[in-house]
């Protein structure tokens, strides 16, 4: 696949195909991390730590986070990191500012480098217990070898990082990124002039789209849902390979109830009535109650058809539908973002010429489907 899903032990086999756990990302390195950049919104540093043994021996760890400075998880975090530094081990813990109210650093991404790689890993779930062992995510995971060559997908990489206050430029231009099967879809707060906008969210998301041949309706399946006006879904709709219309998904009650964390899993899916009346003339659909559908989403995807029925494009990483995630534009005409985020767009025809840098050849199609080689595990 594209991505995957989180590993959930409590589901059988057939549910965990192709899925991916927090040690496959950190553990199965194709050798010893030497360093690690690791980025989230809510991040229990001690039990990460323990669920990832390679990962708190790594000599040199960077935590990019969103906790509150005093909270009790702050705290923790804190005393991990101490303790890190006691046995000879760099850490630096890191909160990007947020010069905009109401944003937040909500991305979550790992950057772990060996001496001849670095993976990348973009992903839906905060460094919690329970979301990654009783909710739905998506897991984007790639390593690349060491090289040279210009990329897009470096380039996006590095000026992302840049603006969150880490600059790697020096370390990531000694990989060749050529090989991505996606491309990064970024916010970070800030207002920005057009030319500036077209690095960041929806506004980038529409440049990368101007072409992709969707078709139709785009699928909106998100875990909080910001209030939103009709201009504003219509311009995102425009940024969404100029959807017709945008289709949310999202549990009902009941399947919240019914769920692995029951009711407590409701916490993480806040969208209220209140927002949620005011898109009466969008379709609504809940999440499907088959398969994984008892691990509540906290997986975000936007996707559209191509006129043949498949995908395409899709989009998976942690962007809410929001203003501050995606951005608006202000009267004064400039584009504003509150908060940081990192997601990953799938286009079929980018995807197979990056598999054929690999040296693999593609036979017909590369449609994400069950008979061809490419497919993505949407609900």
């Amino acid at each position: 696949p594209l991505f995957s899903t989180n590993t959930i032990a409590s589901f059988p086999p057939a549910l965990n195909e192709a899925s991916v756990s927090l040690q496959d990302i950190f553990e199965g390195t194709p050798e010893p991390m030497v360093s690690a950049v690791i980025a989230n919104y809510m991040v229990d540093l001690p039990w990460l730590l323990q669920e990832c043994p390679a990962l708190g021996r790594v000599p040199h760890l960077v935590v990019l986070h969103g906790e509150r400075e005093g909270s009790a998880p702050q705290e923790l975090m804190q005393m991990a990191a101490a303790a890190r530094r006691r046995e000879g081990l760099a850490t630096v813990l890191r909160a990007p500012p947020l010069p905009i109210p109401f944003g937040t650093h909500h991305s979550k991404f790992a950057l772990l480098f060996g001496d001849n790689f670095v993976r990348v890993a973009i992903f839906s779930a905060n460094f919690l217990f329970i979301d990654w062992h009783e909710k739905s995510q998506g897991v984007f995971v790639q390593d690349f070898p060491r090289g040279q060559e210009a990329s897009e997908f470096g380039g996006a990489l590095r000026m992302y990082l840049r603006a969150s206050g880490v600059d790697l430029d020096s370390e990531l231009m000694g990989y060749d990124f050529r090989t991505a099967v996606c491309q990064l879809v970024a916010s970070v707060p800030g207002k920005f002039k057009p030319a500036e906008a077209n690095n960041w969210g929806h506004v980038r998301l529409r440049r990368l789209l101007s072409n992709a041949g969707g078709q139709g309706p785009a699928v909106c399946q998100f875990s909080s849902m910001g209030s939103l006006t009709r201009e504003w879904l219509k311009e995102f709709a425009v940024s969404c390979g100029g959807a017709s219309d945008l289709q949310m998904m999202v549990p009902t009650p009941s399947q919240v109830r019914d769920s692995i964390g029951g009711w407590a899993a409701g916490r993480s899916i806040p969208v209220t009535a209140k927002n949620r009346d005011k898109q009466v003339w969008h379709g609504w659909y809940r999440w499907p109650t088959e398969g994984r559908g008892e691990a509540m989403p906290h997986i975000k995807t936007y996707c559209q058809p191509a006129a043949d029925g498949s995908l395409a494009w899709v989009v998976m990483g942690s962007h809410n539908l929001s203003r501050a995630a995606w951005g608006e534009h202000l009267k004064s005409g400039l584009f504003q973002v509150r908060s940081y985020e990192l997601s990953v767009l799938f286009r079929p025809d980018a995807a197979k010429a990056a598999i054929e840098r690999m040296g693999f050849s593609v036979q017909g199609s590369l449609q994400p489907g069950p008979s061809s080689g490419i497919w993505v595990p949407l609900p």
